[in-house]
């Protein structure tokens, strides 16, 4: 960041102790905003090529922040169990494009499986909706650019905020009547999905000031501010705190600082991914975020890591492949005839019951969720840490059996699970969603990412 600036986050984000319930790096200047009672000001930010203020505050000082995040490439081993047109079916279904208000939860998605180079032509896709269809360079201003954020969510705060300590992603729900943002709410998910796509490091960022504040009944924002990823990589550091969601995190950190696996927050308490691998592999099932589907493919993502550069130490990897295999195990146990996999007395089961039409041989957005989920952390568990292959394909069936009543109003409705379902699909076959869509294309090693 070529400037830092002189404010710094409200008391309390960031910190440990900070407020949980609307997460870590949640600007407090929310009630001014909707106080002053509109973002127009915001419109109105200028380029400051020489601007004053104090350089970035020591929080760990002594990080190497790597050029190009670790690369995960998907092993490939199960391409078999998995029908390509089929999945080239449903990717042309998912479309960057909602019949109802564009939700950031869902771009995010978008972004995460289709990348900055996907194109969507028609005669290959059609369009479901007469309704924004988002581009994978749009997608990347958004979540690179200040300018590009606001132009799509007009209504809510910048995403992007400068501090001393780096560039924070705000979490949390907006104040703003009528934002149509919706929540953000899994600390460093964006970065993850920057270090997953294989940004480098040195990549621009336009964040804005930290500094938002009313002024005479009208909001009024700093200067835009000109960094790189690695400043939010050094955000996330700065702010971080072991009671968060630690899922994206160490997946996040991991990618851009192997060999590196220490850490000083800005408080001055020092973290390891080691610690935070036991952590995470001591959780007991069901706990977490999607009750808790996504902490496998982070642990996932530190062993294979660890394979590579050495991260964790041999008890926290042998407790990291006890999880794994608890889980691998439990699934062949749990899964039903038909692919299903079952848990007793677990409200997960309970699908959604539509009393105008017969949805007995739908997928229920519950059982989706599940399937997807899992099969996302097994395209990149290596053999013997992952189910048999025989559990594998019936789950791929069941999941593709079950999606095809689904119509384009309730895939865009749960858009979020479906984006997981293709990119699980690919993960499997080790190639991207564009490769899979036009197939006339090679593999490319199974990178969704930047090329």
């Amino acid at each position: 960041m070529s400037d830092a600036t002189k404010s710094d986050p409200p008391s309390g984000v960031g910190s440990a102790g900070g407020s949980a319930k609307l997460g870590r790096r949640t600007v407090l200047a929310f009630a001014a905003v909707a106080a002053a009672g509109g973002v127009g000001a915001i419109a109105k930010t200028v380029w400051s090529r020489n601007r004053g203020g104090a350089r970035r505050a020591a929080a760990s000082p002594e990080l190497a922040v790597r050029g190009l995040p670790v690369a995960i490439p998907f092993h490939g081993e199960l391409a078999e169990v998995v029908p390509v047109e089929q999945t080239r079916k449903l990717l042309t279904t998912l479309l960057p494009c909602w019949i109802q208000a564009v939700k950031v939860g869902n771009l995010l998605h978008a972004y995460r499986l289709w990348g900055p180079q996907a194109r969507f032509p028609t005669g290959v896709f059609t369009r479901p909706f007469d309704a924004p269809l988002f581009s994978g360079q749009d997608m990347e201003r958004t979540f690179l650019d200040s300018k590009g954020f606001e132009k799509t969510f007009p209504l809510d705060l910048p995403l992007l905020m400068s501090y001393p300590n780096g560039i924070v992603v705000r979490t949390g729900y907006t104040a703003i009547q009528g934002g149509h943002m919706g929540a953000l709410v899994h600390p460093d998910n964006v970065l993850r999905t920057f270090a997953e796509l294989g940004y480098s490091s040195e990549t621009p960022v336009v964040a804005v000031k930290g500094d938002v504040k009313a002024v005479e009944g009208k909001l009024s924002v700093g200067d835009l501010v000109q960094g790189t990823i690695e400043d939010i990589v050094r955000g996330s550091v700065a702010y971080f705190d072991p009671e968060q969601e630690l899922e994206w995190t160490v997946e996040a950190l991991a990618r851009y600082l192997a060999p590196q696996s220490t850490w000083t927050n800005r408080f001055g308490h020092s973290y390891s991914l080691d610690d935070l691998a036991e952590r995470l592999a001591e959780t007991p099932l069901g706990v977490g975020s999607c009750l808790g589907l996504h902490l496998p493919y982070a642990l996932v993502c530190l062993y294979r890591i660890n394979q590579e550069h050495g991260i964790l130490s041999d008890s926290a990897r042998e407790k990291v492949e006890e999880h794994l295999r608890s889980r691998s195990r439990g699934l062949e146990l749990k899964q039903n005839s038909d692919g299903m996999f079952f848990q007793d007395n677990d409200p997960l089961w309970s699908g959604k019951q539509d009393p105008h039409e017969d949805r007995s041989k739908w997928l229920s957005t519950s059982e989706l969720t599940v399937l997807s989920h899992h099969l996302d952390w097994i395209a990149l568990a290596p053999e013997g840490l992952r189910p048999k292959r025989e559990t594998v394909q019936r789950a791929v069936e069941a999941m593709l059996r079950g999606l095809e009543p689904w119509t384009m109003y309730v895939r865009s409705a749960d858009y979020a699970p479906l984006s997981h379902a293709g990119s699980s699909l690919c993960g499997l076959l080790g190639r991207s969603a564009t490769d899979v869509v036009f197939q006339g294309r090679e593999g490319n090693g199974g990178k969704r990412g930047v090329q």
